[in-house]
């Protein structure tokens, strides 16, 4: 459980989790370069599979979005990665209360790139999701991987955390 819902929970656990339908799931993971493995086609099977069950049962859900597997750093090609949230903002703009552009970009595990080139895929992923869907869906960026990382980052000693937060005024898209 976190913040912003049940994380990564697993289709056949559906009725373990349905008691907590109103923190909403988080499905992890979601990798650009797994979706679309040819330029231009999207293979949606395999993402369809983890969110229609939860879909189906009202639950809200956020998509954690990675362009490659781990860790990450800011792709190559930004008008293809575009391209892909777009399309991936339209296709679950029923279902998806919300996209989240990476995770945990503060660890190398997770981002490799910079601050400056986060913030670049942020805008790029927030000005794809707002040309798509407008404001049905909210963005978020990237989630601290531990309170004390999130503490030593603000010097608070708590920071409350909304659910979901809209960040970054969209650019002109190009």
């Amino acid at each position: 459980m976190s913040w912003f819902g049940i994380f990564n929970p697993s289709p056949g656990n559906l009725a373990d989790v349905q008691e907590l339908k109103p923190r909403g799931v988080v499905i992890p993971a979601v990798l650009w370069r797994s979706i679309e493995t040819t330029p231009g086609y999207y293979e949606w099977r395999s993402l369809d599979n983890r969110v229609n069950p939860f879909a189906l049962k009202g639950f809200n859900i956020t998509l954690v979005v990675k362009h490659e597997s781990f860790p990450s750093t800011a792709p190559f090609d930004m008008a293809a990665y575009r391209n892909f949230i777009k399309a991936l903002a339209l296709r679950y703009r029923y279902v998806a209360k919300a996209m989240q552009c990476e995770n945990e970009v503060e660890s190398l595990s997770y981002w490799t790139g910079t601050p400056d080139q986060y913030t670049q895929l942020l805008q790029a992923f927030q000005t794809a999701v707002r040309y798509a869907v407008g404001l049905e869906m909210a963005v978020a960026m990237a989630g601290f991987a531990s309170e004390l990382i999130l503490r030593a980052a603000t010097g608070s000693a708590v920071v409350p955390m909304p659910p979901v937060v809209s960040i970054v005024p969209p650019a002109p898209f190009l």
